[in-house]
């Protein structure tokens, strides 16, 4: 079976540029909303009292909905269309976070709220990617499915440039009103122009279809235990560095003007990162080999932080060490395309997400235990290694273990 984009030959058809577009401006969009929290959080503090332990609640709350609505829309994407499962969870993400201004007053109604557009948020990456893979030219699908996951890295760094003009301006609550604004456009926007175009497995499949177990047949059980596995040490690293570098930076003796400069290009790396990386399978396949490389990449970005006092050599190594993790992100959702089929691919992307939520919450809290325990800013850099060697190893298993790729995935991975 193939996929719509190699069905209509290696051009694409305006309807399926159009929907591409609106998939990546709403990944830059859940990647801005789920930063906006951590943007707002000292004038929210300020302003309610709130403690940092609360705060680091509301945070959880936010990635346990995020975990809950990529099972949840992952398997909706599967059984009712994907741009069905893109515009329900973007409205729902939108209008959550519309609602933080005005109701948001308590740790608890943060909390909720929160939580609710994390299920929504969690939602759009299951969606996104598979209408991407699905409506791209096979010789492109590489680089445009990376290309999408690291819009979600743009959104969080426009986030930041985008809070600190706002929130001086005209308050913290400025940038959740643009934060729910703006997903609803897009969800009208992609009611209208979302047509014509793959947006449901071409298979008909039965009810159990959407069932996690069905990610274990067709010998397909190993190779998921890895994926997930990989998944979840990459978030696990990934967002521990995304939550703590600013705070990292400053303790290392930084201002916090530079500190915000690093953060800035972790997320800029990953972007940068992932387009590179997809670029290269596209051109080579090796997606295994690709991806081990990114890794290495950001291993020596690492050892840069670990043995350079030079601001600026500092942060060509942040840089390496985003374009190693974030980029590698990317790269790992090209894995899971190319092993799932059409039929269940939906929902055996949201799983992976869903199980990688869970480092990206066991991430930020190990990085705490390990500053409340004295551990220095570079040390705890340093041991980001060691997730990220396994997950170099995982992705090695996953090339020793991988069955040959559905017809339909068309994905360079050899």
């Amino acid at each position: 079976m193939k996929t719509a984009g190699s069905d209509r030959g290696s051009r694409m058809t305006a309807a399926q540029v159009a929907t591409v577009g609106v998939c990546l401006a709403m990944a830059v969009l859940d990647g801005f909303d789920a930063q906006t929290l951590a943007y707002a959080a000292p004038s929210i503090t300020t302003e309610f009292g709130f403690s940092p332990g609360a705060l680091g609640v509301v945070f959880s709350a936010s990635l346990v909905g995020m975990a809950l609505g990529s099972v949840l829309f992952g398997m909706l994407v599967d059984r009712l269309g994907r741009k069905a499962g893109l515009i329900a969870s973007v409205v729902l993400f939108g209008l959550a976070t519309l609602t933080i201004p005005a109701l948001a007053t308590s740790v608890e109604t943060f909390l909720l709220i929160r939580f609710i557009a994390g299920i929504g948020m969690g939602g759009v990456a299951p969606s996104f990617i598979a209408l991407v893979s699905e409506n791209v030219p096979a010789h492109v699908r590489s680089r445009a499915v990376m290309l999408a996951v690291g819009c979600v890295s743009l959104g969080a760094f426009l986030g930041g440039l985008v809070s600190r003009a706002a929130i001086p301006a005209y308050g913290w609550r400025s940038i959740f009103i643009i934060g729910g604004l703006l997903p609803l456009v897009c969800a009208v926007l992609a009611a209208v122009v979302v047509r014509g175009v793959a947006t449901r497995p071409r298979s008909t499949v039965d009810h159990t279809s959407t069932s996690p177990a069905v990610l274990f047949r067709e010998g397909r059980a190993t190779s998921t235990i890895a994926l997930w596995l990989v998944y979840f040490l990459n978030l696990l690293v990934m967002f521990a560095l995304l939550n703590w570098l600013p705070t990292l930076l400053v303790e290392a003796g930084l201002d916090a003007g530079t500190a915000f400069i690093g953060s800035s290009l972790f997320a800029a790396g990953g972007f940068v990162g992932g387009i590179l990386l997809g670029f290269r399978i596209d051109r080579r396949g090796q997606a295994h080999a690709t991806l081990v490389g990114g890794y290495l990449i950001g291993m020596v970005g690492i050892g840069l932080v670990l043995l350079t006092t030079n601001t600026p050599l500092l942060m060509a190594g942040i840089l390496l060490i985003g374009v190693g993790i974030v980029g590698g992100q990317s790269g790992l959702t090209i894995l899971a395309v190319s092993l799932y089929p059409l039929p269940i691919r939906g929902t055996g992307i949201g799983w992976a997400y869903a199980v990688g939520r869970t480092g990206s919450i066991a991430g930020p809290a190990l990085n705490g235990v390990l500053v409340a325990g004295g551990l220095g800013a570079t040390s705890i850099i340093g041991l980001s290694a060691l997730p990220l060697v396994a997950v170099a190893l995982g992705v090695i298993a996953l090339a020793a273990l991988r069955s040959p790729a559905p017809a339909d995935a068309e994905v360079a991975v050899g």
